[in-house]
């Protein structure tokens, strides 16, 4: 939810301090006036991140990683998923970068999830039968 009006009514904003205190001390209330508008939100959340369609302050916004606003749940659903490829993408370039090291030697478990996840990737069929050595 994002407030586009502000009140006239003072918020109850509690103010605590970390300090350590041998006495006892009462947190302090101010009262300010909630601070939201339209341009806050239009410097904020111009744009669907995803597909770039104008974000409407009176329509719903989809969240996701806390900054980034999007149109509908399926732009955020998407861009979920492509970082989600990105993330698998780069510990995958990480596995291969280091299967170099066993190339001459048993396999590994750390090679034959390379291999299963490559297998994945590319739909090939897993052999059944794999001893694991390590």
């Amino acid at each position: 939810m994002i407030l586009t009006q502000q009140t006239k009514l003072p918020s109850n904003v509690v103010v605590k301090h970390n300090k350590l205190s041998t006495t006892n001390s009462v947190p302090t209330v101010h009262h300010q006036p909630i601070r939201a508008s339209l341009d806050d939100f239009n410097c904020y959340l111009q744009s669907c991140q995803l597909c770039h369609k104008k974000l409407c302050p009176d329509k719903d916004v989809y969240m996701y990683r806390g900054d980034q606003g999007f149109c509908s749940e399926e732009c955020r659903n998407r861009q979920i998923l492509m970082d989600d490829m990105r993330e698998l993408e780069a510990s995958t370039r990480k596995l291969l970068a280091s299967r170099h090291c066993y190339s001459d030697g048993p396999k590994s478990e750390t090679r034959l999830l390379l291999e299963e996840q490559l297998q994945r990737r590319n739909q090939i069929p897993v052999r059944k039968t794999r001893a694991i050595i390590s």
